[in-house]
């Protein structure tokens, strides 16, 4: 008779295999049904085989299994190659708690359904590392305020938001922040153009500069400005919204971060030029005499001298083992063939070539690698394939070559080489002419150059897809930003917008072509001698006071007083100060596990209307800004009854209201931070992000905080303007003036509460008040106010 045990995932009574059977049965987790085991060494030799099977994972369904001969298998050659690869995927797929969806979002705690069905049977070859994914962010009860973004950022440096358009700048951002000399002389920048990407690229490193810790910096109003620009749009390089990188090819990826990495380096070159610095040129720039030369009797035809900014690689065509510096100074001098040209010396027109001599080298050299095109791809593989080769003879593994059945980029990261030099050596001979390499001794005539890898920037390719999901920088901070932070020494850390890590320099120059794909190398010249400067702030430029003139061309009434001559804002004036917003593109929202919508992706917002109200002198309460932020682009929602902004509001021709650009509000809030002015406001943190300006904490006074006890819910500025001032606000729509005023009296209230000793029991019975109301302030007719006298 035969044994029972109890199946738990049959959830029934199964007769328990016996060695006189022919075949044995056992219940399979991953498909709920018997299926026959291989057999044991104790089993009976039968006169004709029953192969055991297994099921697939993969192909889901079962196969043979292997017999003693390996004859059968259930696994194909690429399988069998792939295998560590898969049990790596299944085990990052049941180990990721929060997993990520195509569109680049996760969801936390209640995981939102994905848009379309991930198939069981699709695996990707090869993994994208963690540290290069495109970092989720998890909207929780307070949106955005809800994550906590110094979990992803162990460092003091502050990072970027990546959940906005065009976002795969940060990694840029990042790299030009941290180029030393490029740094000041993007900071030393202003100009009076209402739409400037290098003023906006200013104002953005000036915020990264005041920022303390690892806090999230917003870059929205530069990338504002990138996508309101029609050369930029021209080029390709704006995109509609956050998910068109991941939705296009890595190759088209490659192409625009470099093309916008040169189209920035340009717009600070011609404006550094238009105000007569040179700052630029010795920084980046390279100094270049461009030879026409007739192809028939090389005689020059013209010269011309010029500036290049960066290098973009040209690939000889050869297979043979060539150093990094000799494809460099070829690039930089290669000739190309141009239009016919009047040859004095052959009396007619004849073909030219164009040749270039390098005058002198930058302090930071710009490279492009172009590995968007298949040649360049070819050429970085051929010679990795040959850095590969000389260390594995070195260290005596893989033989004397390279596994090449293995991977490639595995075996360099193992190998720890690779292709990109960490430093290179230029030599500049006599006639002008560079050279890579070092050398002992040097002519007189001949200048050498050091220079240092300073950061990359790299594409992430998904190697299944051939898709980009993402743009990282590794930056190697100098010994000057180390300084200003407070840290020990240079070191290398990965920037993946708000999510930046150390690392060390093996994994910044390692490289795999199917995943981790490198665009721009930026390398840092090394003075002789070079003596460690101890960090000097740098002073912003002055901006007068003619800024907060009204605008020329408004026509009609304002509804502020500009400041008087005798008005000059001065440290400690007090500045009641209200924005209020309007919505470019609106949220989205997918359905939860349990049904509820959940936010995916936040709104992204635009600053509408600008107010500053006096807090000093004769005239305090009177509003001297005013704006109304003029905008091309089309809003989603006005949000009318909140941001009391309608359509028609913010159209250069439609609207009646006192118009300028978000630069030039900017610029009059900035002054007053600078001079040390304290802002008094109600929820000020928003309105400071949204202008993209670090307000020291001395500087802000904000009611939100000033009125409220722990553990108690935060009051609106409407149900404290009802209590203590009588008044009725925020009645049909919110005012941005009427908000700010009411912000300066309550600061005043709460001053002479605090002077009296009574502003806790006070405060204790306005909570009570308001939970009894619900929170919610009542009608006119109904009005129980208690003014405090």
């Amino acid at each position: 008779m035969d044994s029972f045990t109890f199946n738990l995932f049959a959830n029934e009574f199964q007769p328990q295999g016996s060695t006189t059977k022919s075949t044995l049965s056992s219940f399979n987790v991953l498909a709920p049904e018997f299926q026959p085991q291989r057999k044991t060494k104790n089993a009976p030799t039968l006169s004709k085989a029953i192969p055991s099977h297994k099921f697939n994972l993969f192909a889901n369904e079962f196969y043979p299994e292997t017999n003693d001969n390996g004859v059968m298998s259930d696994w194909s050659k690429i399988q069998m190659n792939l295998q560590n690869r898969y049990l790596s995927l299944i085990k990052h797929n049941f180990e990721d708690d929060n997993e990520m969806f195509p569109n680049g979002y996760t969801y936390g705690e209640e995981e939102a359904l994905p848009v379309s069905g991930i198939s069981s049977t699709s695996f990707t070859p090869k993994l994208i590392p963690e540290l290069y994914h495109k970092v989720p962010i998890v909207f929780g009860k307070f949106g955005m305020d809800s994550f906590d973004f110094g979990e992803h950022n162990p460092t003091s440096f502050c990072g970027l938001q990546g959940c906005l358009p065009n976002a795969y700048c940060n990694a840029m951002i990042q790299a030009l922040y941290y180029q030393e000399g490029l740094h000041q002389v993007v900071l030393g920048h202003c100009c009076d153009m209402d739409t400037c990407l290098v003023c906006e690229l200013s104002f953005l490193f000036h915020m990264m500069d005041q920022r303390s810790g690892n806090q999230l910096v917003q870059p929205h109003n530069f990338l504002r400005a990138l996508r309101s620009n029609t050369e930029a749009v021209a080029r390709g390089l704006v995109f509609p919204n956050s998910d068109s990188v991941t939705a296009s090819s890595s190759r088209d990826i490659i192409q625009v971060v470099q093309n916008c990495h040169k189209f920035i380096l340009e717009k600070i070159a011609v404006t550094t030029r238009d105000n007569g610095s040179n700052a630029f040129n010795h920084s980046c720039g390279l100094e270049i005499v461009t030879e026409t030369i007739c192809t028939n009797c090389q005689s020059c035809i013209s010269v011309q001298c010029g500036q290049q900014i960066g290098c973009d690689l040209v690939y000889p065509q050869a297979s043979t083992r060539i150093c990094f510096e000799d494809v460099l100074c070829s690039s930089l001098e290669s000739s190309k063939p141009m239009r016919s040209a009047l040859c004095s010396q052959c009396g007619h027109f004849q073909p030219t070539d164009l040749s270039h001599l390098v005058q002198s080298l930058p302090s930071s050299l710009t490279v492009y690698t172009g590995c968007n095109e298949s040649v360049a791809s070819a050429f970085w593989e051929q010679q990795s394939v040959h850095v590969a080769n000389e260390a594995a003879l070195k260290v005596n593994v893989y033989g004397s070559k390279v596994d090449q059945d293995g991977d490639l980029w595995d075996q360099m990261r193992e190998l720890d080489v690779s292709w990109i030099p960490e430093s290179l050596k230029l030599r500049r001979l006599a006639d002008g002419t560079l050279k890579g390499g070092a050398k002992t001794t040097l002519n007189e005539d001949e200048e050498q150059v050091e220079y240092e890898l300073q950061s990359v920037c790299f594409t992430i390719v998904d190697p299944q897809t051939g898709k980009a999901t993402n743009v990282v920088a590794a930056i190697k901070v100098g010994a000057y930003n180390s300084a200003r932070l407070v840290l020990p020494g240079s070191q290398w850390y990965l920037f993946n917008d708000f999510s930046i890590d150390p690392v060390d320099s093996s994994e910044a120059t390692w490289i795999d072509l199917n995943l981790k794909v490198p665009s721009i190398l930026v390398y840092r010249r090394v003075e002789r001698n070079e003596v460690s400067v101890p960090f000097h702030p740098q002073p912003s430029p002055s901006i007068g006071l003619d800024i907060f003139q009204p605008s020329q061309g408004h026509e009609g009434p304002l509804s502020f007083c500009p400041l008087d001559d005798n008005e000059v804002p001065r440290a400690g004036d007090l500045v009641a100060l209200d924005a209020e917003f309007v919505i470019l593109t609106p949220e989205e929202k997918s359905p939860g596990r349990n049904g509820r919508l959940i936010t995916v992706k936040a709104a992204v917002r635009l600053v509408g209307r600008v107010t500053c109200v006096r807090g000093w002198g004769p005239r305090r309460g009177v509003p001297f800004i005013d704006d109304h932020i003029s905008c091309e682009e089309e809003i989603s929602d006005y949000v009318s009854k909140y941001s009391g902004i309608f359509p028609g509001d913010l159209d250069p021709i439609q609207s009646s209201h006192h118009l300028t650009s978000l630069k030039r509000t900017y610029k009059k809030v900035r002054h007053l931070v600078d001079v040390g002015c304290i802002f008094v406001g109600h929820g000020l943190k928003n309105d400071f992000e949204m202008l993209g300006i670090v307000v020291p904490t001395g500087q802000v006074v904000d009611t939100v905080h000033l009125f409220h006890l722990p553990h108690w819910r935060l009051l609106s500025i409407k149900f404290l303007a009802w209590y203590f001032l009588d008044k009725h606000i925020q009645k049909e729509c919110h005012n941005s003036n009427e908000d700010a005023g009411a912000a300066l009296e309550l600061y005043q209230i709460y001053l002479d509460l605090e002077a009296q000793g009574t502003m806790k029991a006070t405060l204790a019975k306005v909570l009570d008040q308001a939970s009894l109301l619900n929170w919610k302030v009542p009608q006119p007719q109904d009005n129980h106010a208690m003014c405090l006298v």
